[in-house]
Formats: C-alpha cells, sequence, structure tokens
C-alpha cells in the first residue's frame, strides 16, 4: 500500500489525468562506465505511453554525452550539455528547461531502475503532486559495502531530520506545474539537501507527496571509504543549512539526537574497527558528523 504523508492538498479527492508525455531527466557527471546500464533500463521499460529522456551532462570530463547519444536512435534522448554551474539542482533545473512533459520523473545515470519503475510511477503520480519511490541497495552492491550504510525504508519515504518525508531525487516524479508553483530546485545546494528542500517546499504548498514502492531503482553506493566520505561529508554539512532555511516553519534542533552520534563516533572504534564493514561504517559517521560541523559554521547556525 502506498503511504502519503499528512497534509492536505488542493487536489483532495482528485485524481490527475494520465500524462501526455513524461520527461525523464538523469543529471550525470563522469558516469560513462555505467550510464548504458540505465539506458538499457529504460529501453526496457513497459510503460506504454510517451516518454523522452533528458540527459543533463553536468561536467563531465569522460564519455557520457557521447554513451547518452549513442541511444539516440532507440530511444527518444535529448542530451544537454551544461557545464555552466555544477549541481544537482542546476543539472536538474536545465534539464527541466529542455522537457517537454507535463509529468517529471527523475534518476541518476549511475543507477539502474527496475522494469516497471515509469509505470509506477505514473500510476502514483495520478493520485498525488511529488511520488518517490523505493531504493533497492542488493543488485549493485556487494555485501561489505552494503553493511556501511543503513538500508533506506522499504515501506515508506524516509523522513529527513526528523521534520518531514522526502523523495530521493533519484527516484521521484512530480508534475511540472508543481515545480512551476513551488519553484524550481534549488541550486543553494548543489550536492546534497536539495531533494529534502524541494520535498518540503511541495508540502509546505499544502500539496500531496506518496510513497510509490513500485517504483523500484536499484540504486548503486559509494563504493570505496574515500568516496563514501566525501558523500556522508556533503549530507551531513547540508543539514545546518536546511536547518537555517526550515527552522522558522517547525525544524527542530534535535539536540540529544546530535550528541548521542558524538557519543557513537567517540567510542566505536574500541570495538568496530577490527572488519571491513565497523571501519567502513566508522568512517562514513565521522564523515558525516565532520560536514555537520562545517556546515555550522559556513551556514552560521546550530545545529551540531
Amino acid at each position: 500500500m502506498s503511504q502519503t504523508s499528512e497534509v492536505s492538498s488542493p487536489l483532495v479527492g482528485a485524481l490527475r489525468p494520465p500524462p501526455t508525455l513524461v520527461s525523464v531527466i538523469i543529471p550525470c557527471r563522469n558516469v560513462a562506465r555505467c550510464l548504458g546500464d540505465q539506458m538499457r533500463a529504460l529501453k526496457l521499460q513497459d510503460y506504454q505511453g510517451n516518454f523522452e529522456i533528458v540527459v543533463v551532462d553536468n561536467g563531465s570530463i569522460d564519455e557520457t554525452a557521447n554513451v547518452a547519444r549513442s541511444w539516440e536512435s532507440e530511444l527518444r534522448v535529448v542530451v544537454v550539455d551544461f557545464p555552466e554551474k555544477q549541481g544537482h539542482g542546476a543539472a536538474l533545473n536545465s534539464g527541466c528547461k529542455h522537457a517537454h512533459g507535463d509529468l517529471i520523473a527523475i534518476c541518476d545515470g549511475d543507477d539502474v531502475v527496475s522494469r516497471g519503475w515509469l509505470s509506477a510511477l505514473v500510476r502514483g503520480a495520478r493520485h498525488a503532486d511529488l511520488v518517490g519511490g523505493a531504493q533497492e541497495v542488493g543488485l549493485l552492491n556487494n555485501p561489505v559495502v552494503q553493511s556501511w550504510r543503513r538500508s533506506p525504508p522499504k515501506d515508506q519515504l524516509p523522513i529527513g531530520c526528523s521534520y518531514l518525508p522526502y523523495a530521493f531525487s533519484s527516484n521521484c516524479g512530480v508534475w511540472s506545474d508543481v515545480i512551476n508553483a513551488v519553484g524550481n530546485f534549488n541550486e543553494n545546494y548543489p550536492f546534497a539537501g536539495g531533494d529534502l528542500d524541494f520535498s518540503w517546499r511541495v508540502q509546505l504548498r499544502s500539496y500531496r507527496i506518496q510513497f510509490v514502492p513500485d517504483a523500484i531503482l536499484h540504486y548503486r553506493y559509494r563504493e570505496t571509504p574515500r568516496a563514501l566520505a566525501r558523500q556522508l561529508y556533503q549530507y551531513g554539512r547540508a543539514e545546518p543549512q536546511l536547518f537555517r532555511d526550515f527552522r522558522a516553519v517547525g525544524m527542530p534542533r534535535k539536540l540529544l539526537r546530535h550528541l548521542a552520534i558524538w557519543v557513537y563516533v567517540a567510542l566505536y572504534p574500541l570495538v568496530g574497527v577490527w572488519s571491513a564493514r565497523g571501519r567502513g561504517r566508522l568512517v562514513g559517521y565521522a564523515a558525516f558528523q565532520v560536514g555537520r560541523l562545517s556546515g555550522c559554521w559556513r551556514f552560521r547556525t546550530f545545529y551540531p
């Protein structure tokens, strides 16, 4: 069953008509080695409606753009070269400018969507304004890499910062009229936090957000401790920025939770560094906390 956040909507009880065209936007940078797998998965979709694919090459120095263009004879593909401003939000906004669909679906170039992904997103979107799918982590990640992270929820949207649910920007769908009403993706969150910012703005405008469990995306984790640390540092750095932007509308501080995580990071080396799993988890937690401290300094707000 789908789970809907408890927010009112201008469309309560209304069923949206099927989209005339779905635009699948793929913001990407330096994913030439795996973009072909995602394009192949999109070609094999069981969706019977019309859809286009907008690949936004956000300043790649590899063959990402050429890989995308190699699919132009098999799929309706638009390749957008957008090196001007790096960042997920900026790339998404560029993709939306080139998209023609009344429904926007978003996935990343280094993941792989399931065969029924687009059909499920479209079904769910008829009942909601913003929908988020499920992240599956077993197919593309070995057990050690999986053990470094907590698995995403399988029965609901994640709750961001103990505040409101959000749809992963790597697996979501949103109507273009909602983007026009709420505003573009926030380019001030270049590497993390943009999906929370957008999802929360949608809900604060009383639009409907819904979880679509059948819209499954096979998500690729970072494969080395260094890459994991870089990613989680950015996640941590974004949280004080989110608190700065949303504390006036109810985002909680959760000081005791943050202190507990610091204690965990301090004590974990005593028991957890003797395995690859333990070392990876320690790197991730530590990078996240350091990123949070950096964000507190950068955005001049107390969210340790």
